[in-house]
């Protein structure tokens, strides 16, 4: 799995790709939550893959979970 994060660039990359960030993971999961298993579950198995926590702490921004997303950065 390969982190994909639209933040990684200036505002206006950001506003353009934003939206395909939110479609990549439904795709690929079927829905926010689903995802946030998937994410879960691999760090559960695996705490230092940080591509995992970095599309978790991604999600967790997106809702406004702001202290969660924090604590996958650490």
């Amino acid at each position: 799995m390969a982190a994909w994060e639209p933040s990684h660039h200036n505002r206006s990359y950001q506003k353009s790709y934003a939206p395909l960030w939110s479609a990549w993971v439904l795709e690929r999961h079927g829905s926010l939550e689903a995802a946030e298993k998937t994410f879960t579950d691999l760090i559960e198995r695996v705490p230092r893959f940080s591509d995992a926590r970095q599309n978790l702490a991604s999600l967790y921004l997106r809702q406004g979970r702001f202290n969660e997303a924090i604590e996958q950065c650490a």
